[in-house]
């Protein structure tokens, strides 16, 4: 079996785990395309669109476990490479730049929420928060 046929197989192996929830595997297949890809190809054809693709693949996984910062970093890694090759207008570089508003929305929502919870306990529990930061007041 070559290569690229391996490649493939692997391909198809993560997105059958994407269909059947089993991201870890997925991710570990994915991984290994990557590592192959780049055996075979070097950093001849680094900006390729199978490349983007699979970087696009992770992020989605990360997405869906709520791994935002590294659903970003893969989504960057897609973006980047769309852009390069097909342009700003092209329906994949949009699509990927789409799940890059997504997830960065998502990643300040969450950053908000932090806040806010700090910010509401602090208020809330503001003799707790100066106790709980000196242990020696706390032990008996």
């Amino acid at each position: 079996m070559g290569n690229e046929q391996a490649n493939a197989m692997a391909l198809e192996a993560a997105k059958t785990d994407i269909k059947a929830g089993k991201y870890k595997r997925a991710i570990k297949d994915l991984e290994q395309y990557l590592s192959k890809y780049h055996e075979l190809f070097g950093n001849n054809k680094p900006n390729c669109p199978e490349v983007a693709d699979i970087y696009g693949l992770i992020g989605d996984i990360y997405a869906k476990q709520e791994r935002y910062e590294e659903a970003l970093e893969s989504f960057c890694n897609s973006y980047k490479i769309f852009l390069k090759i097909k342009g700003v207008s092209h329906v994949k570089t949009q699509e990927v730049y789409q799940k890059l508003c997504e997830v960065s929305e998502e990643i300040k929502r969450i950053e908000k929420a932090k806040k806010e919870l700090t910010r509401s306990s602090t208020r809330k529990y503001g003799s707790l928060t100066y106790i709980s930061s000196r242990p020696s007041l706390i032990n008996i």
